[in-house]
């Protein structure tokens, strides 16, 4: 795959992290299915093609050869995305993560769990906008047998 995505671990949750802004839409299309709102996977090639004025974008995604879920950020327009866009997306990552673990906040005080992932995933996104994944301990996804390699 020529497209760069970087893998993250949060070890502390069950799910994994992929951020790219050096991506082709088509090896996209080609190694990952869509996760819908009702978990199908689904061939949605629209997701993967953004328009002109998408500066970024979540999506839950699966890899076709080992079916394993993923959540995606797409830096569409990494030199104008801004770290309001880091966190919007941010908090798309962390509510889809909440509700599918049932930890989302039913007051202000139960919501600190929620605030270190935001903190995390926007550290993530930063560090690949800014050329440096490895300093979130961020590797190269590849679809090949191994998955990953060091950056």
């Amino acid at each position: 795959m020529k497209s760069k995505v970087y893998l993250f671990d949060p070890v502390i949750y069950p799910f994994k992290l992929l951020v790219s802004k050096d991506f082709n839409s088509k090896e996209l299309i080609d190694a990952f299915y869509c996760v819908d709102e009702n978990e199908e996977l689904a061939e949605a090639s629209q997701e993967f093609a953004p328009r002109r004025r998408t500066i970024a974008r979540t999506i839950q995604v699966a890899d076709k050869k080992e079916c394993q879920t993923y959540m995606m950020v797409l830096l569409c327009r990494p030199q104008v995305c801004g770290q309001g866009t880091i966190t919007h997306e941010s908090y798309h990552v962390v509510n889809i993560i909440a509700d599918w673990l049932g930890f989302l906040p039913k007051s202000a005080n139960e919501d600190e769990p929620g605030a270190y992932l935001i903190q995390w995933v926007s550290n993530c996104i930063d560090c690949v906008k800014r050329g440096h994944p490895e300093w979130m301990k961020g590797e190269l996804y590849g679809n090949d047998t191994d998955s990953t390699e060091s950056v």
